[in-house]
């Protein structure tokens, strides 16, 4: 595993021109839906309850601690570093580096401040292969049922993607397949997979599958800020977040996902909302969204600087 994190930076000039050529047709694309659909936005009585708004931002952090936490049983486990305010700590220093164009500058950041506590940058990038597999999997775990919820399958590409729960479980689930695939891939071992039980990967996965669950109630509370649906939809809403999420997650040489989920979500919001609706709530969720994740990244960093202080 000596290489893996050296690998995670090669070609970053042309991973960076890939998703920046990704996102730009992306947002071409719902440009060009506004621009056709101009007329019927300008005639929409434009109506804001701000109390959804308020609602669904209660939520996210919530979600935000859940994912962190996530994050530090992972490295706990696999570097054996444990300390929860330091790792919160990187976890958010990190984490605004998703937005920089380019691949992997996230795992980058983490091995560079987990290097300095004494773990190997091959630890760290394994870690966040392994939460990448966490996320995608667990998405989908829940994915399955909220569309089967609905009582509405949607028969379309997107429903492949119900495929992978079956390679992703085995990673998953079977630490030592994780370990199988890596030496097929990368051509080099990972001894340390050992160090986490399937045990660990049960409960990491429901704690990945609660924010899951609350990033989609909150994506429904936002929809319906500007455009009402019915609380039977709620599912099929949740659903709609849950597997652009995942998209965004596998689609990981784009910085955050961008234009990948806002174009998901447009168009699977639109068997309920106007297509040129649909663009909207998207990409008001994408704004939400970002500001709700520097926010709160700044607030966690402040609580951790006042909780070190105090245990000097």
């Amino acid at each position: 595993m000596a290489g893996l994190a050296d690998r995670v930076g090669q070609n970053r000039g042309l991973k960076t021109i890939a998703a920046l050529v990704v996102a730009g047709a992306a947002f071409l694309f719902l440009s060009l839906g506004l621009y056709r659909n101009w007329q019927e936005l300008a005639r929409y009585e434009w109506r804001i309850d701000h109390r959804y708004l308020l609602a669904s931002s209660a939520i996210y952090p919530v979600a935000f601690i859940l994912i962190a936490s996530v994050w530090s049983l992972v490295i706990g486990r696999l570097g054996g570093f444990s300390d929860y305010v330091e790792n919160l700590q990187i976890y958010c220093y990190s984490g605004l580096a998703k937005y920089v164009p380019g691949t992997f500058w996230y795992v980058l950041g983490r091995a560079y401040f987990y290097e300095k506590k004494g773990v190997a940058k091959s630890l760290t990038a394994l870690g966040s292969l392994w939460e990448l597999a966490l996320a995608a999997f667990s998405g989908l775990l829940v994915y399955l049922p909220l569309t089967i919820c609905s009582g509405r399958m949607y028969v379309g590409p997107l429903n492949y993607l119900l495929l992978l729960l079956i390679p992703l479980g085995f990673v998953v689930l079977y630490p030592p397949g994780l370990h199988a695939a890596l030496r097929y891939v990368l051509k080099e071992r990972a001894e340390n997979i050992s160090l986490i039980r399937s045990r660990d990967a049960l409960a990491w996965i429901m704690l990945y599958a609660c924010a899951w669950l609350l990033g989609g109630l909150a994506f429904y509370l936002q929809t319906n800020m500007i455009f009402p649906v019915p609380l039977a939809h709620l599912p099929a809403v949740a659903s709609f977040l849950v597997i652009s999420g995942v998209i965004s997650h596998l689609a990981f040489f784009i910085p955050a996902g961008l234009g990948i989920r806002e174009v998901s979500l447009s168009l699977l919001l639109s068997y309920y909302v106007p297509f040129e609706i649909a663009i909207v709530i998207a990409l008001i969720f994408r704004l939400w969204m970002t500001l709700s994740e520097v926010f709160w990244t700044f607030v966690a960093l402040l609580v951790c600087r006042l909780v070190s202080v105090r245990t000097q």
